[in-house]
């Protein structure tokens, strides 16, 4: 893995987003599926935002020049690698497939591998899912294609923070080996595919019942059931 910077960055924040960008491509290559290119690149660009490509992500100056740790966006961008890169989606009409599946997985990763930073995530979070209320009444939804968003603000507080709170409450009722083993056979299913929000449900709703199809499908449209598993459908440890 390669990190590209300037001289005059902060040589701490280049070593940390460098460290936190391989142990994120090993873990999320022994959890999800293994990333099969020989190279992975970051790259220091003169913009404000980071972004994802295959086998490359770019991370904004302010990242690198800052002496203050930022791993989240390095975190989340090399989880795209997975969603959005080997497991490819319709970025318009379904965005919340790859940005909150991103997010979801990249706290799980840091609050195991760096856990101040994924609580500091978590939090940042839960601060960013209040006030969704407006937009939901004016029926923009998690699982809306991005012309239905108003703002660049109510589509970062739904379709990132939210979508992964509705994949984390689903977790805490299954449990993470069981949400590990879905997400592998996803992975395994839709590599170098596109796959849809259906494509999507259709493997937990295989593996959990209906009963699964009814939870997405509710998030997703501004409603937040929980999860209850129906007798017959609990997966046992080798349905996967």
């Amino acid at each position: 893995m390669n990190t590209w910077y300037l001289a005059s960055d902060s040589q701490e924040a280049v070593k940390q987003n460098h460290e936190a960008g391989i142990k994120a491509l090993s873990y999320f290559g022994e959890v999800y599926g293994p990333y099969p290119y020989p190279e992975y690149d970051i790259v220091r660009t003169g913009m404000f935002t980071a972004m994802e490509f295959p086998g490359l992500i770019y991370l904004p100056k302010n990242i690198l020049e800052s002496n203050e740790t930022e791993i989240g966006s390095v975190v989340h961008e090399t989880a795209h690698q997975w969603w959005y890169g080997m497991v490819g989606n319709d970025g318009v009409k379904d965005p919340w497939l790859d940005e909150a599946l991103a997010t979801y997985t990249s706290t799980r990763f840091m609050l195991e591998e760096f856990p101040e930073h994924g609580a500091a995530s978590l939090e940042m979070r839960k601060l960013m899912t209040e006030g969704t209320e407006m937009d939901e009444k004016m029926g923009i939804f998690i699982g809306s294609p991005v012309d239905k968003f108003t703002s660049i603000g109510s589509y970062s507080q739904l379709v990132y923070p939210k979508g992964a709170l509705m994949l984390e409450n689903l977790e805490k009722e299954i449990g993470k080996e069981k949400m590990d083993q879905l997400l592998q056979t996803y992975f395994k299913e839709y590599q170098y595919d596109v796959a849809t929000s259906s494509d999507f449900i259709s493997v937990f709703s295989e593996k959990l019942g209906p009963e699964a199809k009814e939870y997405f499908e509710s998030w997703l449209t501004g409603k937040e059931p929980e999860f209850k598993q129906i007798e017959g459908y609990l997966i046992s440890d080798n349905s996967v």
